[in-house]
């Protein structure tokens, strides 16, 4: 999960139920998550391809420490637990970058956010 200024198009934009964000307010978002969340990890499990969609499921976790307060309902107060959420992405691409992976085949692979 990271918003690379050399690979993510400087029109970007990520569309959830919150509203659409572009590229410095997803950057934003993180550091927010990163100052709230002591040994905040993010984990991408499972990738799948599947023609030009790709799909994948990503893990969060952290110790709930300090203040939230990059949220629709305003600061949320911390409670000092241990938290894991998960999220699931769903992409069209370009057919012709796809290609070579169609099938849904998964990909493992892991990060961490820094």
């Amino acid at each position: 999960m990271h918003c690379s200024t050399s690979t993510t198009p400087k029109d970007y934009k990520l569309r959830s139920p919150a509203g659409d964000f572009n590229r410095d307010e997803i950057k934003a978002y993180f550091a927010a998550l990163r100052d709230s969340f002591t040994d905040f990890t993010i984990g991408r499990a499972q990738i799948l391809v599947d023609g030009n969609f790709v799909t994948s499921r990503t893990v969060m976790t952290g110790s709930f420490d300090k203040e939230f307060a990059y949220t629709p309902i305003g600061a949320v107060e911390p409670n000092g637990q241990q938290v894991q959420w998960e999220l699931i992405n769903i992409s069209a691409t370009p057919t012709k970058a796809a290609s070579s992976r169609s099938g849904s085949k998964p990909i493992p692979t892991s990060s961490r956010a820094s």
